[in-house]
């Protein structure tokens, strides 16, 4: 069993137990520590602390949010059935990106035939200049 560390008894004073209390001077004996339920307290904690069941920094609300976050996280893991919520909106996430990528799409498309007719402009222009070029070296 733990020991509890309880200071010796002067000889004016009596042993809790037997129900007497004795006068004590002030501040050799503090109350709170001689308390039953404080010493009830302080054996359960050193018997948790040998069993290793330290009490967690943690507060309550923290262990709640970690416990939540583990759960859907394994959920989501395990593919397990989603709430019509989540289903809803992975679904319009879906359609939204869906819809994104066919406009990029058409904008890389309308990018690519502009490209091409300035090209093609561009290929008029010069075989035009070119019989000019030789209609004029001609005539010189």
């Amino acid at each position: 069993m733990v020991n509890v560390f309880r200071p010796p008894l002067m000889k004016d004073q009596h042993n809790a137990d037997n129900g007497v209390k004795a006068e004590t001077s002030a501040g050799e004996l503090n109350p709170i520590r001689a308390s039953r339920t404080h010493n009830e307290l302080h054996k359960e904690l050193l018997l948790a602390h040998k069993k290793g069941l330290v009490l967690s920094s943690r507060s309550e609300l923290q262990q709640v949010l970690e416990r939540r976050k583990r759960v859907a996280s394994g959920r989501e893991e395990d593919g397990l059935s989603r709430t019509p919520l989540e289903d809803m909106l992975l679904r319009r996430q879906q359609k939204q990106l869906q819809m994104k990528k066919e406009e990029d799409e058409a904008t890389r498309g309308e990018a690519q035939l502009l490209e091409f007719f300035r090209v093609r402009q561009n290929l008029r222009k010069i075989h035009s200049a070119i019989p000019e070029k030789a209609a004029n070296s001609a005539v010189d």
